[in-house]
Formats: structure tokens, C-alpha cells, sequence
């Protein structure tokens, strides 16, 4: 295997522009069988000579993105930082005030169509992010006030708030009142001190050295000295244009020793893959920050084989540290008695596919979710992002429209072993699937559930569990927003209430062994529709 090492590729005027670089031992010398080192420093993601491609990460914004590391095509790769520190630069999300996503922003890493990719030793973030923080300062029954800190520059329009990054601005939607040393979520608050995700927050610049008073519906849960997030957000899922490292219809991926301190969409978003490996990966804050990525850690989407994350530590993050599911997809017509047209469920599934010829897909009636019968696919046919036919080896059984396809070959064996998943937004892990799922001897300390089961019909994120254990784990001050779950392990599926008597349970089985639940307030669990509930 040679070495190349990638800054004997940059362009005399900026020899940091890792975007340039690339792109030349892309075009001029890309080949198989390498390792593709940055030798440790500072390395810039500029966006003005990037590769760009479009790209479709399940859960994410898809659409045009510019490309820092392309890895398309290739066999036995390993990217080695050699502890590099990557720094997205220019703008993530162009525009003044724009609040639809029109330009194409960096996404640093994608691994498509790839085999054996290593990628380890370095760190990620990004100059400006779409978050500020700041100390409240005073608090009254109408109003508060906020003290902003560190770099990024902060404008009031009219009565809103906005940040101003490397040629874009971008609105304030969210607010978040954290613990002044952990940046965990305040107790028994959540999204805009628990109000509900969309608030009408008016602001007004009070003093010059960046004081700004707050007046909202309500009075809010917060005390003087306690930190205020400011988050750009959309108003669904937040902004998440730009995930840090993109895996698609690759196997064999490891990710090892990455820092990934902020992302204006998730950290790893890895979809239709197989055999994928994370250990020792750290997403936490920066130094001085108190948050970390826009939204999840890490996300496996219609995965296969094996996933494994070991020995790695989510927190500070504002959405969970980890789900794993595959994806429903809803049926149009049958076109035949052999043949059925289906579409995606959800916008940010767009383009993500995995239906293979081969697959064994199950069917199940609406609302509830009832299996209504299985078939193996004979051939595929996608006729544009949402809209694929699906022609069967065997007749099918009667179906209408809205009831939906789960694809029983596309999903994994987990395995989340000594991880710890602390002071983040909203939950811990998120489990469905079939495969076989051990949660082990990890930490969690999370403002809502540790551990949620629920394959939900709206997401369109499918996957009944069939064995899941969860064993050796402590669970910590878990589950006090009431927004985010019911219980430290929370295992309802919703379509299920108020179903039919008599409908056979959504999952098998679910085993609990020498757990340890510390200053936790909710139940420890809540569970229904199981076969089969095991507890020492």
C-alpha cells in the first residue's frame, strides 16, 4: 500500500485548502491500495474549489454539497490524520436571513460505493457554527437577560436574532437553557425551556457588550448563571444541511480516534452499508463551547452485517447519540398481482433506496401496523428520488394504499459496548431492528429516555426488535424531560394504543441484566407489545 501524503497536492496560494488538494490527487492520481495522510495542522475546508456532488443522507437536508474528501469507488483506503484538525470555512448556509436551504454547503467526507475504508486521527469543526451561547444575567416574570460569549457575531433585525457566519446569516429558532459547567439540558425543561419546538421569542439589544433581553409567551425555568444555547434551526428537524461524514453503499468502514466537535447536521450518517466499525470516536464541544453537533451523533440507516461502536463518548450534542433503523416506505398502487409501486414517508428519505433484488419485504396494514404478509423482490426499478416499483416473486396479498413495506433483509447486529452518552439534548440510543441488538456496559446521563424503542409510521423508521439486550449499563440523572420519554427505557409503540385486542405483539424479545439506575426520577422502564420481557 503506498502513501500520499495530500499537502504535496496543495495549491501554492493556500497550502491548508484540504478541499484543493484532494481534488487534485482525485483527478490526477486516484487509485486503490492507499494511504491518504494530512500529517497532522491545520487544515481549512474552503468551499471555492471543492469537488461537488448530490447527495441524499437519510435524516438529513439532501441536495447539492461540496466535497472535502470524495471517496468514491474505491477499495482498501485509509485517510490518516495523523491528528489534523479539519475547519470547515465559508458558509455552511448561504444567505442574509434566508431560511430556505438553496446553496450547496461542505460536507467534509463521503464514502460511496466504496470497500475496506479506514478513516482515523483527526478532529472536525467548523469556524463558525449555527449556535451561540451566552449567561443569563437576570430574570423576571416577563423577561430575561442573556450575556453572549465567544466568537460568533450576533445581529437583531426588528425584534429577531440572528447569526451572522463566513457569508451567511441565519435565523435564531431555538432556545435551550443548559447547566453552566456541563452544558446538560436544565431539568424538567427541553426545547425553549420546554414550551414546545416553536416559540415566539422577541429580542432586544439591551447594553453594548452584547446583552440581550428575551421576552417569550411565558415565564421560563432559568436562573441567573445558568447558560442559554441560541440554535439555528428549521422549525421540524432543525438545520441539517450538512452532516460530517457521509457513508453510502459501502461495507467495511471503520471510523477510529475522530473528534468531531460541531456539525450543522449529524456527525456520522451511515445508510445501505454493511459491516461498519466506530471506535474511540469523541463528539464533544470545543474548547469554551458548551454544545457540540447540530443534531445526532451518529445514525445507521437500512444498514447490514455488523455495527459495532466501542470505547466512544457523545455529548453536548442537540439531538441523540445514536439510532438505527431501517425504513418503511409506503404503498402507492399494485400495478399487477406481482407488481406494487411504493414511495418514501418521509422528505429526508429522499433518494436513500436499499431495496435489493433478493430482499425479503414484510407488509403491513395501517395504523396499526399489522403483518399482512412477506414476498421476496425480484427487480427494482426507482423512477426518481421517492417513487421505486417493486416486482415479486410470488403474488401479493391485498393491499391499499398508505399501508406499508418493511425491508426484513436490511437491517444489522448492534453492538454499543463502553461507550458514555452524557449532558446532550433529547435521548441516548434509539434501537429498531431485527437484528441482534447488545447495549452493554456503557454510561448514560441524557435529558429524556436512555433507551427508546419506537419504530414510528411518521419518521417512516421501521424495525420491530427481535432480540435486545441491555446489560451492564448505568443509567444517571436519565429521563427528567418529559419531552423526550416516559421512562429511562422507554419501549411503547404508539400506533399500538388504543389497538384491537388481540392484535399479536409488535416485538419479540427484550432482556435487562445487572443495570444500575442512579438519581434517576422516571421509571426505570415502560414497555409494551413484547413477546417476551426478561429482568434480573
Amino acid at each position: 500500500m503506498q502513501t500520499v501524503h495530500l499537502r504535496d497536492f496543495s495549491p501554492a496560494y493556500e497550502s491548508s485548502d484540504l478541499c484543493a488538494a484532494f481534488r487534485r490527487w482525485f483527478e490526477q492520481k486516484r487509485s486503490d491500495d492507499v494511504t491518504l495522510a494530512l500529517d497532522g495542522g491545520e487544515w481549512n475546508l474552503f468551499p471555492e474549489t471543492a469537488l461537488e456532488v448530490q447527495a441524499f443522507p437519510s435524516n438529513n437536508d439532501s441536495g447539492r454539497v461540496k466535497v472535502a474528501l470524495l471517496l468514491l469507488g474505491l477499495r482498501n483506503v485509509i485517510v490518516d490524520g495523523g491528528g489534523a484538525r479539519l475547519i470547515v470555512r465559508g458558509s455552511p448556509l448561504a444567505g442574509r436571513g434566508r431560511t430556505g436551504i438553496t446553496d450547496a454547503p461542505i460536507l467534509p467526507i463521503i464514502v460511496e460505493n466504496s470497500e475496506a475504508v479506514t478513516l482515523r486521527g483527526f478532529s472536525l469543526d467548523w469556524k463558525t457554527p449555527g449556535t451561540v451561547q451566552g449567561v443569563c444575567t437576570a430574570v423576571d416574570a416577563v423577561s430575561f437577560d442573556v450575556r453572549l460569549e465567544l466568537e460568533p457575531d450576533v445581529r437583531c433585525f426588528g425584534d429577531q436574532l440572528y447569526v451572522v457566519g463566513e457569508g451567511w446569516t441565519w435565523p435564531v429558532r431555538r432556545l435551550l437553557g443548559v447547566d453552566a459547567e456541563t452544558g446538560a439540558t436544565l431539568p424538567e425543561t427541553g426545547d425553549n425551556f420546554g414550551l414546545g419546538y416553536d416559540v415566539n421569542w422577541r429580542y432586544e439589544g439591551v447594553e453594548k457588550d452584547r446583552v440581550y433581553r428575551i421576552r417569550g409567551p411565558r415565564p421560563v425555568k432559568l436562573r441567573a448563571g445558568d447558560r442559554v444555547l441560541f440554535w439555528c434551526s428549521n422549525h421540524d428537524t432543525g438545520a441539517r444541511r450538512s452532516p460530517g461524514i457521509f457513508i453510502c453503499d459501502s461495507r467495511r468502514i471503520a471510523i477510529e480516534d475522530v473528534a468531531l466537535h460541531y456539525t450543522w447536521g449529524m456527525g456520522v450518517i451511515a445508510q445501505t452499508s454493511e459491516d461498519l466499525q466506530l471506535r474511540r470516536i469523541a463528539v464533544e464541544p470545543s474548547e469554551g463551547r458548551k454544545f457540540s453537533l447540530a443534531c445526532d451523533a451518529t445514525h445507521f440507516v437500512s444498514c447490514r452485517g455488523r455495527v459495532t461502536v466501542e470505547d466512544c463518548r457523545f455529548q453536548n450534542q442537540f439531538d441523540d447519540a445514536l439510532n438505527v433503523h431501517g425504513l418503511y416506505t409506503k404503498v402507492v398502487r399494485t400495478l399487477d398481482e406481482r407488481t406494487l409501486r411504493v414511495r418514501t414517508m418521509h422528505p429526508q428519505h429522499q433518494g436513500v433506496g436499499g431495496i435489493r433484488a433478493g430482499d425479503r419485504l414484510q407488509f403491513q396494514s395501517c395504523p396499526h401496523l399489522v403483518p399482512c404478509g412477506e414476498a421476496i423482490v425480484r427487480s427494482s426499478t426507482a423512477w426518481n428520488s421517492e417513487t421505486t416499483d417493486l416486482v415479486f416473486d410470488d403474488p401479493l396479498p391485498s393491499l391499499r394504499p398508505g399501508d406499508v413495506v418493511e425491508n426484513l433483509s436490511a437491517y444489522p447486529d448492534l453492538t454499543v459496548r463502553g461507550c458514555t452518552i452524557r449532558w446532550n439534548r433529547a435521548r441516548g440510543v434509539l434501537l429498531n431492528g431485527r437484528g441482534k441488538i447488545v447495549i452493554e456496559n456503557n454510561t448514560f446521563e441524557t435529558a429524556g429516555a436512555a433507551v427508546l424503542v419506537e419504530s414510528s409510521p411518521v419518521w417512516g423508521e421501521s424495525g420491530p426488535l427481535d432480540d435486545l439486550t441491555i446489560s451492564g449499563n448505568t443509567f444517571r440523572r436519565c429521563a427528567h424531560s418529559p419531552m423526550w420519554g416516559r421512562a429511562v427505557i422507554d419501549a411503547v409503540p404508539e400506533f399500538r394504543i388504543g389497538a384491537p385486542a388481540g392484535l399479536p405483539p409488535f416485538h419479540r424479545r427484550l432482556t435487562l441484566r445487572g443495570n444500575r439506575f442512579e438519581q434517576c426520577s422516571a421509571p426505570e422502564l415502560i414497555a409494551e407489545s413484547f413477546a417476551e420481557i426478561v429482568r434480573d
